[in-house]
């Protein structure tokens, strides 16, 4: 596991680099250094998910196939992210309530904000209203944990057929992952009528690649 989190680590220089030549404008559309930028830290955080689905998998690959109780696993998925990630937005909510300032709405009418957060619903929300703010509108790196439990709750149903055919699942996962991605591209109107908000449709596009089956 030692391995696994060194890679961990690596991921989040490569994320924490990124954004901080983006809002620094080190990285400037249109130059060298935006493309090598992009080029090689672009999909860093495509080893987050990678080491998430590889953990998930292994016990699995153990136990010959078998996943065991799903309301264990689901238990000990929760066990493992929930804490982390509520404390995450008790900060979120903390800073709102003592450093952003009076021009913030009063909590009670952002709880259903709040509870969808909680439930990690928060992509698929943006799917539908793209002016929906991820992390309360402070920490947009949230949304990932909708992709992560996603992940979590097709897991249980795809992982006994996954080790039994492998390749198969493989092709299966990249056919829904690069249909999905087409789509955007060539369908923007679909995810347009989709979001009931005023935004711009090439951000409809982007809110719509970053939902579970695009990765």
């Amino acid at each position: 596991m030692g391995v696994l989190d060194g890679f961990r680590a690596y991921a989040i220089i490569g994320v924490v680099a990124m954004h901080l030549l983006l809002l620094s404008r080190v990285m400037q559309p249109g130059t060298h250094i935006d493309l090598v930028g992009w080029g090689l830290l672009g999909n860093v955080i495509d080893t987050f998910f990678i080491i998430s689905g590889f953990v998930i998998f292994l016990p699995v690959v153990t136990r010959g196939g078998r996943l065991g109780s799903i309301r264990d696993f689901a238990v000990n998925r929760a066990a493992r992210l929930a804490p982390a990630y509520w404390l995450s937005l008790a900060v979120v909510l903390f800073l709102l309530a003592f450093v952003a300032g009076p021009a913030q709405p009063p909590f009670i009418h952002r709880l259903p904000e709040i509870l969808a957060d909680m439930a990690a619903l928060q992509m698929p929300i943006r799917l539908f209203d793209g002016t929906y703010r991820v992390g309360l509108g402070i920490n947009g790196a949230l949304w990932m944990i909708s992709i992560i439990v996603g992940f979590y709750v097709v897991f249980p149903f795809i992982a006994r057929s996954y080790y039994r055919h492998p390749l198969a699942g493989l092709g299966i996962a990249a056919a829904i992952t690069l249909g999905w991605k087409e789509a955007v591209i060539h369908l923007p109107g679909v995810f347009g009528w989709l979001d009931h908000s005023n935004e711009a449709a090439w951000i409809s596009q982007l809110i719509a690649t970053d939902q579970l089956p695009g990765w």
